[in-house]
């Protein structure tokens, strides 16, 4: 499967997400987080009274994530307890793909199934975590969350 971001673009964007949850007020260790034998990309907490307090989780993909590495991130995010989870990956490089006559397998995948897909392996878990899919292309560009939400009923 073909990588759609660059090193140096992933750690653009951890750079991004670490500056972010800084102008929020919010702490971030500026690496991955550590929980029980899994790791995830970011996670943004509070402290209070001592106590790291989860808030925000991220992963980002580099690819088109199949039904296993979707399924992993979508659980990395819940088992850490926030309550907003993010997936950010490369939509828009993969939808252009898929409008090049030879797009490759994977991409039509993703423009034909991701979204049911994603939307089966979130609803175990819409009653405490929100888990929502990011656009790298306008993260970078727009440097908003809220902006480049990647709307999931395509």
């Amino acid at each position: 499967m073909s990588q759609y971001l660059t090193d140096k673009e992933e750690k653009q964007i951890r750079n991004l997400l670490d500056e972010l949850a800084n102008k929020l007020g919010l702490y971030c260790e500026k690496k991955e987080a550590y929980f029980s034998g899994y790791y995830i990309d970011r996670l943004w907490f509070k402290i209070l009274e001592g106590n790291r307090i989860p808030l925000v989780a991220f992963e980002i993909e580099k690819s088109i994530p199949n039904n296993e590495r979707i399924r992993k991130d979508i659980m990395n995010i819940a088992w850490s307890r926030v309550p907003v989870g993010y997936i950010i990956l490369p939509h828009s490089r993969i939808i252009d793909d898929t409008k090049v006559k030879k797009g490759s397998s994977w991409a039509k995948w993703y423009k034909n199934n991701f979204f049911r897909v994603f939307n089966e392996y979130c609803n175990p878990f819409i009653f405490y975590c929100d888990i929502q899919l990011v656009d790298a292309d306008k993260l970078i560009s727009t440097q908003s969350l809220k902006e480049s939400i990647v709307s999931t009923m395509q």
